[in-house]
């Protein structure tokens, strides 16, 4: 092979390689998480569960059983955060007396650190959809239409 046809080759490796770096956030980090197997923790005011323990069933049951007029909450945490967001929890609060849930979401931010979102609905399957979705397929909801509540975590 000629000497520069080996240069064209080479720089085209070098820009590939470029290219492939930048895409993972110039550290391979995004590439990094990409490997490591997502685990989740399901916090409940009762239990808690781990990764193997938790399946569309027990979210389904857990949301099921929430009592009217009691603070009953399930948040579940991923080990290693879906498009920035580090939890969604759904709950069945007593001053809520339309809507029987409320969904929120946080996500990990550089500039404040944390923002929340939260929305409001009264059927329980848009709720079980959001959190498999979370869960099963590492999806984070479409929450352009959800409350920016994050002022609520300084007060």
């Amino acid at each position: 092979m000629k000497t520069y046809t080996k240069l064209i080759i080479l720089s085209c490796l070098v820009f590939l390689m470029i290219i492939i770096a930048i895409g993972c956030g110039g550290s391979g980090k995004q590439f990094e998480d990409e490997l490591q197997e997502q685990n989740f923790t399901l916090q409940t005011n009762y239990d808690e569960f781990i990764d193997e323990e938790i399946d569309a069933t027990l979210l389904d049951e857990l949301i099921s059983s929430f009592t009217p007029n009691v603070w009953d909450f399930i948040i579940l945490i991923p080990d290693i955060p879906i498009q920035n967001s580090t939890f969604i929890q759904v709950g069945a609060p007593t001053e809520n007396v339309e809507n029987q849930y409320t969904l929120e979401i946080g996500f990990e931010t550089s500039e404040e650190g944390i923002t929340l979102y939260r929305m409001y609905t009264d059927e329980k399957d848009v709720v079980l959809q959001y959190i498999v979705k979370y869960w099963e397929e590492e999806t984070v909801p479409d929450i352009l239409s959800w409350d920016d509540v994050t002022w609520e975590l300084n007060s």
